[in-house]
């Protein structure tokens, strides 16, 4: 008879199906835990907690009829509450239970005797562990059936594609190649050890963590030497990886522990052992002597003591090491797998993407132990550069690997750069592997069963361990306060085998992760709002619940992932120091409600991409066509009032046809969905392009986007137009720039701007070059419609929306708070500040923000909202009684009128909403409101205290935000932008 493995409360979040049974009939048929887990399921609407579980489970075994449960169950007070409609069950609970004959009855006739029930009982538990092992040898034997079927397709197509040498000749060339270079890896483990403060340094831990400074390595056969690197000059070397491996500290930082890695990348390789030479007096002044042993990936090892005042250490590596006590990074020597397509015009089943920044040995060793995993299906492997230093891509391109290489200029973070390895891909699949994360053998393999076993699987993740076998994850779950729960993390105990063999979590660690490309396509892909990184592959999963799929621990997938050898150094370049934290506000401000009550109905809505257009090469999608109209930014494809114009403006130009959106460097389309549903724009009308893949000749329109009085880009198009947000300060006072910049500018049709308040601005600013163009006013386009809802009495709640920067265009949060603090004690107990925004990605608006929460004291309620969903934005707009904005506050010279609000998207938005509004009395605000009449403007702190005070909750009139609504609408816009480009 089955066993519950010992840790119930794992066993109980896994799940056979997502989806309760069809009938009662269908119910009956089920066994064991399987048929308690779906009773609830079926007749309470929920999950089996553990002691209902445990209950039902016992009389279940005890003998007791499936049928009695049932009618437990649906009569109890929370099954006549969820009134569940199975059908079968209506009849079921009419049937008096002495009259009901059961599969047992019927086998015994009708000898129901109560003599003879404790042998009925037996039988039936005897049935029921029967029908539990039936089940669980069908899941062996189906697992077996799926491996023999892989093996023979393996066989089928290795054959195919040796008999068909002449067109894979390139795989060949590349086969060849590969076999005269290669890595290799060497791990130290000293016997003790000494930090950098123990011995009095606090250089280079680079040094430290490998105990020497130098290391040469020659071949033991013919005595040539193969490698040097020297850690004291520029540490490591573009073909060199070091890793610090130490269990009191993180995994893949420098580290001074006891074990250390150097992967080198051979350009001859190492026949048989090699020996090495090391430099060693840095541990001179900690230890008299330290004892050294080293092992290599050629299946060698030696060892040596380091004495103090020896400037030079000899370690020969030519013992046999076992093969149980490989490396972890995997047999990372294995030729090309003949299943491999990257370089072959062939369909992949599974796309792999390991994203590449500045480490290209260890996204190769990553690709090579994929390909030595045995994946059964024709793969790709994708190694995309996000944005690495020149020397360090060109070493990349110079390394020998089975992937195909793509490249990306700039760095887009972990999320978008597996958004556009993603669109890249030919795959069916799509498996998102981190550089430092190696697939044991059938690691692919068995996720891959596990999305097609499972209908409502959407995504599989592996059992994750560290290199030294360390349980590091075995599917995650997500806390109600957003925290994770990695099972079995450092549980020596923990046993991955007691699971069942696909084991539905919350979520599985995008180090490694697959799912079908149409479903990525259909999430959304990364969002945007959780870069540089964390918390997107979370978020990604759990929105597999808004399509009713799951997600999958494949238990028998085994992944060894060093942990963030890949983000340390770039979220601490990125300046990103708090983006943990960070990126945990913006998680719960979408996923709190759910996470508390874990109900269907607390879901949130409207986060998925309003359409889902094909926008992956491994879904079908028509061929684009050319350009002939286009709009070009150069600043990041994020939300905002200046991105909504372009966008907008992109929209009015698909009037005239074929449209790209383009910049400077590539995004992908599945960004640009995002931002476009989270602005509320339509989806399928244009897409985006790198400019350089642009066509110029082919351009009838060009619209560009600049922060200053010149255009740096010179017209490309039959008719050009530039839209200046605002002429922010020249920020180049070389000559012949400005020059160009004239010259461009006069080459333009016409200036377009956002409001009489910076067309005088500009007109002042233009009229210093000698030039005096064309400027027409096209007010920016409002999302309006929904918030022209009736609404009643409102909160006494003032919001403010806008990013938290520090410098040039801020929204000035800090003047919302004094003016909260200024305010009279009454107004202080009742009212609420919401200050609503992203943090970008920068040191200094980090710093920004935490000071601003800094200020916060207990005198004052005011509440942050991270990176909010339109849905929030748009119930906040709808139950405030006040808008702020502070923009622009204290500018009075002419010179810094860039500071102040150019126009106001959000202070129209805020009217039409009904709310009163108060903005800063210089810039576009006094503008908005001399058209509507909704608010007031205010010079000082005390002016705003003042107003807030005498606010009133019963918002603007209906009409009054109607005819708002339709001078600033999105209609209005289009109307006059297309007028304005004809």
């Amino acid at each position: 008879m089955p066993v519950l493995p010992r840790n119930i409360t794992s066993f109980l979040q896994s799940t056979v199906s997502a989806h309760p049974p069809e009938s009662v009939d269908h119910l009956l048929e089920l066994h064991d835990t399987r048929f308690v887990r779906a009773a609830y399921l079926a007749l309470l609407g929920r999950a089996a907690d553990v002691q209902g579980h445990a209950n039902y489970l016992r009389l279940l075994r005890r003998g007791v009829s499936k049928t009695e449960i049932i009618r437990v169950l649906a009569d109890s007070d929370e099954g006549r509450r969820a009134n569940r409609k199975l059908p079968g069950l209506d009849s079921l609970l009419r049937t008096p239970p002495e009259k009901e004959p059961g599969r047992i009855g019927r086998a015994l006739g009708r000898l129901t005797s109560w003599a003879l029930m404790p042998t009925e009982r037996r039988l039936r538990a005897v049935e029921n562990g029967v029908g539990a092992l039936q089940h669980e040898t069908s899941e062996q034997l189906k697992h077996l059936q799926w491996a023999v079927t892989r093996m023979e397709s393996r066989l089928a197509l290795s054959i195919e594609r040796l008999a068909a040498a002449g067109q894979h000749a390139q795989d060949g060339a590349a086969l060849a190649t590969a076999r005269g270079a290669g890595p290799l890896i060497l791990e130290f483990e000293y016997g003790r050890t000494a930090s950098p403060a123990s011995i009095g340094k606090s250089g280079d831990s680079r040094q430290l963590a490998l105990a020497l400074r130098e290391v040469e390595v020659f071949d033991v056969r013919t005595g040539a030497s193969l490698y040097k690197v020297d850690m004291r000059e520029g540490g490591n070397a573009p073909t060199c990886m070091l890793f610090g491996f130490s269990s009191p500290e993180p995994w893949g930082t420098w580290s001074s522990g006891g074990k250390s890695a150097l992967a080198l990348w051979l350009k001859s390789p190492a026949r048989s052992g090699v020996r090495i030479e090391i430099q060693t007096s840095i541990f001179d002044e900690a230890f008299p002597s330290v004892e050294l042993t080293v092992r290599s990936s050629t299946g060698h090892s030696g060892s040596t003591t380091i004495f103090s005042g020896v400037e030079r250490a000899q370690v020969v590596l030519d013992t046999p090491v076992p093969e149980s006590a490989r490396l972890f990074f995997g047999p990372a020597a294995a030729e090309v797998d003949p299943l491999n397509v990257s370089r072959s015009s062939e369909m992949p089943v599974v796309s792999v993407i390991i994203l590449n920044y500045n480490k290209p040995v260890l996204s190769v060793l990553s690709a090579l132990a994929t390909a030595a995993s045995g994946i059964h299906v024709p793969y790709e492997m994708l190694i995309v550069d996000n944005g690495s230093r020149a020397d360090l891509w060109k070493a990349l391109q110079e390394l020998n690997t089975v992937a195909r290489l793509v490249r990306i200029p700039v760095n887009r973070f972990f999320g978008e750069g597996n958004n556009i390895g993603a669109e890249d891909a030919r795959g069916e699949y799509l498996v998102f592997l981190n550089n430092d994360a190696f697939p044991s053998t059938g690691c692919v393999d068995e996720m891959l069963m596990a999305l097609q076993d499972n209908a409502d699987g959407g995504a599989a993740c592996p059992v994750f361990l560290y290199p030294d076998g360390r349980m590091q994850e075995a599917g995650a779950f997500v806390r109600a306060d957003g925290s994770a729960l990695q099972r079995g993390k450092f549980d020596a105990d923990f046993r991955p085998e007691a699971l069942p063999r696909f084991d539905e979590v919350d979520y599985g660690s995008a180090a490694c992760l697959m799912m079908r490309a149409d479903t990525f396509a259909q999430l959304g892909g990364f969002n945007y709002r959780y870069d540089p990184a964390y918390y997107e592959d979370t978020d990604l999963c759990m929105r597999m619940k808004l399509i009713g799929k799951s997600v999958l621990l494949a238990r028998d997938a085994r992944c060894v992932h060093i942990e963030n050898a890949t983000t340390s150094d770039k979220l601490h370049n990125a300046g990103a120091n708090r983006v943990v934290e960070l990126n945990k506000e913006v998680f719960l401000s979408v996923w709190s409600p759910y996470l508390k009550a874990r109900e269907e109905d607390a879901l949130p809505i409207d986060i998925l991409p309003a359409t889902a257009p094909a926008v992956l090469a491994g879904t079908s999608q028509p061929a684009a066509q050319s350009a002939t109209q286009a709009t070009f930014s150069p600043f990041p494809l994020t939300p905002g009032g200046g991105e909504r114009y372009l966008l907008s403006t992109a929209l009015a130009l698909s009037h005239f046809g074929e449209t790209r959106f383009a910049t400077a460097d590539r995004y992908s389309q599945l960004r640009l969905r995002n931002v476009l549903t989270d602005l509320g724009l339509p989806t399928d009308r244009f897409r985006t392009e790198a400019w350089a893949e642009l066509r110029p000749e082919e351009l009838q329109r060009l619209v560009v986007m600049g922060n200053e009085v010149l255009p740096r880009l010179a017209p490309a198009a039959a008719a050009s137009f530039f839209h200046c947000q605002f002429p922010f300060p020249w920020s180049d006072s070389d000559g012949v720039d400005v020059a160009a910049g004239v010259a461009a500018l006069q080459q333009y049709r016409k200036v377009i701007v956002n409001s009489e308040f910076t067309r005088r601005a500009y007109l002042d600013a233009v009229a210093r070059h000698g030039v005096s163009p064309i400027v027409d006013v096209v007010f920016p386009p409002v999302g309006t419609l929904q918030l022209l809802r009736p609404t009643g009495l409102r909160k006494p709640q003032i919001l403010s929306i806008g990013r938290f920067i520090d410098r040039g265009h801020q929204k000035r949060q800090d003047v919302l708070i004094a003016a909260l603090k200024a305010a009279a004690p009454a107004v202080r107990k009742d009212w609420k500040l919401v200050l609503c925004g992203s943090v970008p990605n920068e040191p200094a608006a980090k710093e920004y923000f935490a000071k601003l929460r800094a200020s916060v004291d207990d005198s004052i309620n005011v509440e942050f909202v991270i990176s909010p969903s339109r849905d929030t934005l748009d119930r906040l707009l709808l139950e405030s009684a006040v808008y702020a904005h502070a923009t622009g506050f204290g500018v009075t010279s002419p010179q810094d009128y860039w500071k102040c609000e150019h126009f106001g998207i959000t202070i129209v938005e805020a009217i039409v909403a009904g709310c009163t509004t108060f903005c800063y009395g210089l810039g576009g605000g006094p503008e908005i409101l001399g058209k509507t009449g909704g608010g007031a403007t205010f010079q000082s702190v005390d002016e705003l205290a003042e107003l807030i005070g005498q606010a009133g909750l019963e918002g603007l009139a209906f009409e009054q935000r109607q005819a708002a609504a339709a001078l600033f609408g999105d209609a209005a816009f289009l109307t006059n932008m297309q007028a304005a480009l004809a």
